[in-house]
C-alpha cells in the first residue's frame, strides 16, 4: 500500500479536509487509511519527518497516526474473569502511605581557600558536603 501513487492520493484528499469549511477533523476512514500507510512506512524504515512531508501533515499528525496504526495491529487479549478475595486466595493487608523523608540541604555553600581562592555552590545535600570537606582535608 506505501507507494507514491497511494501517497499523492492521500495528500491531496488530507488537503481537500483541510481547505473544507468548518474543517476540525478528518474523517474516521481517512484517519485509518493514512495510519495504515504510515504503518506501513515505518515498516520499511521510513522517518516519521519524511512520512508527514509525503502527506503534507504535521509531524504530530503522522505520529499520531503511527500509534493508531501500532494499536490496531496490536493483538488483543483474551478479557479476564474479574477477581473477588473469594476467587483469588488474597486478603486485604492495610497499608499506610506517609509523605517521603524529605533530604535537608543546605541552602548554600561558601569556602575560601588559603589562596584567596572562592568556591561557591547551591543546592547541596549533607552527603556532597560530607565528601566535599573530605576532598578538601586530602587536599584534592
Amino acid at each position: 500500500m506505501a507507494d507514491a501513487e497511494t501517497a499523492s492520493r492521500l495528500r491531496q484528499q488530507l488537503s481537500s479536509c483541510r481547505q473544507s469549511k468548518g474543517f476540525r477533523q478528518y474523517p474516521e476512514g481517512l484517519r485509518r487509511e493514512a495510519a495504515a500507510y504510515v504503518g506501513a512506512r515505518r515498516g520499511q524504515g521510513v522517518k516519521l519527518i519524511e512520512i508527514a512531508s509525503e502527506l503534507g501533515v504535521a509531524i504530530t499528525t503522522a505520529d499520531a497516526w503511527s500509534r493508531l496504526h501500532e494499536q490496531s495491529t496490536r493483538p488483543t487479549s483474551v478479557p479476564r474473569q474479574p477477581r473477588t478475595r473469594e476467587t483469588s486466595g488474597l486478603s486485604l493487608v492495610p497499608v499506610v502511605v506517609g509523605p517521603e523523608p524529605t533530604r535537608r540541604m543546605v541552602s548554600r555553600l561558601e569556602v575560601e581557600f588559603a589562596d584567596g581562592t572562592r568556591l561557591h555552590a547551591t543546592g547541596v545535600g549533607p552527603e556532597d558536603l560530607v565528601r566535599a570537606i573530605e576532598a578538601l582535608r586530602r587536599g584534592g
